[in-house]
């Protein structure tokens, strides 16, 4: 089974950073994640991954674990981390720098076309129905 590590991250007026996979469905989004290298601890995973999906370095942050749970239908599992900034963001440079070769034209691309805080409300009628389950319970 894969593993793959993310972060919630929600900002002070109670926004939820999303990305949106370039390869995806206009309406589907994540919280910033990815798999685990080898030896690598799934609470380094998941902040390198933040880190290349948002540019946002979290080292040094306290991050309460939230759990793990199973994607249905995929043999994958999500072990997510929470923080609650103490700021709205806007200090940040947002950008996705990881990227792969799309399979068909072998252009370079970035892995995701966006990275956004949104309400929760709306955040939450975006993300993955799975990583809603654990959204809750968060909030």
């Amino acid at each position: 089974m894969e593993t793959t590590c993310g972060i919630f991250i929600l900002n002070n007026k109670s926004e939820l950073l999303i990305v949106h996979p370039t390869n995806a469905s206009w309406h589907s989004w994540s919280i910033p994640k990815g798999l685990v290298n080898p030896n690598e601890t799934y609470l380094k995973a998941a902040i390198r991954e933040v880190f290349e999906e948002t540019n946002i370095d979290l080292n040094g942050h306290i991050l309460e674990y939230v759990g793990e749970i199973k994607y249905p239908k995929r043999s994958k599992l999500l072990k997510a981390y929470f923080i609650q900034l103490d700021t709205d963001g806007s200090e940040f440079d947002l950008k996705c720098e990881s990227t792969f070769i799309h399979k068909h034209t072998k252009e370079v691309l970035p892995e995701n076309n966006s990275v956004q805080w949104q309400s929760l409300d709306k955040a939450k009628l975006l993300i993955h129905s799975t990583q809603l389950e654990l959204l809750k319970t968060i909030k």
